[in-house]
């Protein structure tokens, strides 16, 4: 009789298992339906995949149509000049969310939009545990902008 099997360390279930590609996830947050994400494989999918465990396949909602209009009045706006805040108002004005990725090549103004899809897609990824612990600071860095300064005082 043969000795029962372990598993080795390097295929312990603690390990993260999820893949995945951003782009697919902005792809996803910008659609006009909503989409399975398969971890698996990191593929998309317009229908459940019940051929995956649960842990390996999320529902993502695309962002609602007033994500837009935060957009008009978002901080890191000032981080462009004065004609590509302008650029960007106006894309923001005239087209919607699910034309927002054809408009993210296109310069500074592009950029700064894919950016803020982007931003939404790691606070998906951040809620549904989706970050591998090896980054998991990266997301959270947003939060540590807001500090202002720490004080250490040793005790007397």
């Amino acid at each position: 009789m043969a000795p029962p099997r372990t598993l080795s360390p390097m295929f312990s279930p603690h390990l993260f298992t999820h893949s995945y590609d951003i782009d697919s996830i902005i792809s996803a947050l910008c659609a006009p339906h909503p989409q399975w994400l398969e971890t698996q494989d990191g593929t998309l999918s317009p229908t459940q995949p019940t051929h995956l465990p649960a842990s390996h396949r999320f529902l993502i909602e695309p962002l609602p149509a007033s994500f837009l209009h935060q957009l008009t009045t978002h901080a890191e706006l000032a981080v462009l000049t004065a004609p590509e805040q302008a650029q960007v108002q106006h894309l923001l004005t005239t087209n919607t969310l699910q034309q927002l990725p054809t408009h993210f090549a296109a310069g500074r103004p592009g950029g700064w939009l894919r950016e803020r899809v982007k931003d939404a897609a790691l606070d998906w990824l951040d809620m549904n545990d989706l970050i591998p612990p090896s980054m998991r600071h990266i997301n959270r860095a947003k939060a540590l902008r807001l500090a202002r300064s720490i004080k250490i005082e040793l005790p007397e």
